[in-house]
């Protein structure tokens, strides 16, 4: 009788620690699904840019154009002028080799990689073997700085802008001077945000103050 109740036990017991393994187990594998969601959820919010498109750059200075002999009103340059670029995904700079080969391309076209958001991140050397033009981008499209006809296989250490960018957009070398872009120039494209306009008084002239000022001590 004894032995039977030991048995009893032993099979109870057994069976019970069995029933927690399993049990453990099927809450990891629900811990394991619910990461998993978790992270395609999170993914599914990183933006990634990838589109072949047009873009708009607001040249503020351009050299004047000269008439030919047999011209009397030369035609002016458009200030807009217009690239066809890829945008892809600017953290793509730093975990693809060979991300693209500008060797390929014309001085009306171009590379930008965007960020989801404004950042302060390096140009770093890569095997780019044809000479590029580098504008860095602010959110709101101006151009604040330019790295020109830089041979990236060859760069020594690492490039910072100064400020925060949305956006690098490289070019073929020496085509930012050849296009007479300039740092200032705005970027026109959906994802830079300009900021609203905002209207305020004219400023009053020095004359105009001091009359107010000693209107106001009259009285």
């Amino acid at each position: 009788m004894k032995n039977f109740i030991l048995i009893l036990i032993s099979i109870l017991f057994v069976t019970s620690l069995v029933s927690t393994e399993a049990f453990a187990e099927k809450k990891k594998q629900l811990s394991r699904q619910n990461n998993s969601r978790s992270l395609t959820k999170e993914s599914s919010n990183i933006p990634f840019y990838y589109a072949r498109t047009n873009i708009v750059i607001n040249r503020k200075s351009l050299t004047p154009v000269e008439a030919l002999p047999w011209q009397e009103n030369p035609t002016a340059q458009d200030p807009d002028l217009v690239l066809d670029v890829e945008i892809r995904d600017g953290m793509s700079l730093y975990n693809q080799n060979g991300w693209f080969n500008l060797s390929s391309y014309s001085e009306q076209s171009g590379v930008m990689m965007a960020f989801g958001e404004p950042i302060i991140q390096p140009i770093i050397p890569s095997p780019q073997y044809a000479p590029s033009d580098i504008l860095f981008i602010d959110k709101q499209g101006k151009i604040t700085q330019i790295i020109p006809n830089i041979l990236l296989s060859e760069l020594d250490q690492e490039i910072y802008p100064d400020a925060p960018i949305l956006a690098f957009l490289f070019l073929k070398g020496n085509s930012y001077k050849n296009l007479s872009i300039n740092v200032g120039d705005e970027v026109q494209y959906s994802l830079f945000k300009k900021p609203p306009l905002i209207l305020n008084a004219p400023a009053q002239s020095p004359k105009t103050q001091i009359l107010k000022e000693n209107t106001e001590q009259k009285e």
